[in-house]
């Protein structure tokens, strides 16, 4: 299985750094990164522990992957209260919606003016 997980890192290593991720992007993440990102985002976090029990890998192999999400900004690193480290998804900041209407008013307050 480590094959696998080697051409994982390969296709961290052929995305560019970005400032988190959408869940847009996570639909066009391959399958593995997907499914591990999803798995660490419903847990709200998992310690390096929990996420090498799960992928069910060496330690040095899943610090590889890691620190290549951590590179690649998929992840961020929160310390829990027990002092433990939590690797959380990082999500792109929200847009902000452009207002269509600037003066504030709606297409329907034409219309009544009208």
């Amino acid at each position: 299985m480590p094959g696998f997980y080697e051409h994982l890192l390969d296709e961290l290593d052929s995305q560019g750094p970005q400032d988190g991720f959408s869940s847009v992007d996570l639909l066009n993440f391959p399958p593995a990164i997907a499914s591990l990102m999803g798995r660490i985002m419903r847990k709200n976090g998992m310690t390096f522990a929990e996420i090498s029990d799960e992928l069910q890998l060496s330690s040095e192999m899943t610090q590889k992957i890691l620190d290549a999400l951590l590179l690649k900004g998929f992840l961020r690193q929160v310390p829990d209260p027990q002092d433990n480290i939590v690797y959380k998804t990082k999500f792109t900041p929200k847009t902000r919606r452009r207002d269509p209407h600037p003066r504030g008013q709606s297409f329907l307050d034409d219309l009544m003016k009208e």
